[in-house]
């Protein structure tokens, strides 16, 4: 019986690895964390920040660096703008606390007008764009 038991919640927690990231359930970003770019000018190409809930990732904190400087720290389910000025920007994502610290990065080419989503992956491992209207 015993055996049987550690054998289900072996394939739950596997299974629950394989969930891909959510999405839904996110709520705004704590504002004492967001640190730069929050206020709309214009001609501002805004940028859609979310980090998805999971299973696993809640004692991970991401820090949000835009063109080098630190501009947010997220926990899972939040989303946050940024008001940045058109063009191209460098974008790293760094997480740490209880997961293994690790950071990934890409290149945006930001657009007035234009609000892409980009999503943070729920242990902060991840960047991806987000099709337009999800987030």
């Amino acid at each position: 019986m015993l055996k049987q038991a550690l054998m289900a919640c072996a394939v739950l927690g596997l299974a629950a690895c394989a969930q891909p990231a959510q999405h839904t359930y996110v709520h705004d970003a704590v504002s004492s964390r967001l640190y730069l770019y929050q206020q709309p000018s214009d001609g501002s190409a805004v940028l859609d920040v979310v980090r998805a809930n999971g299973l696993f990732g809640g004692g991970c904190a991401t820090e949000l660096k835009i063109d080098g400087r630190i501009v947010a720290q997220f926990q899972q389910g939040e989303r946050a703008s940024f008001h940045l000025a058109p063009g191209s920007h460098r974008l790293e994502a760094r997480h740490f606390g209880t997961c293994k610290a690790g950071s990934t990065s890409l290149t945006a080419e930001l657009d007035a007008g234009r609000h892409p989503t980009l999503a943070i992956g729920s242990h902060g491992e991840s960047l991806d764009w987000l099709p337009a209207g999800q987030s």
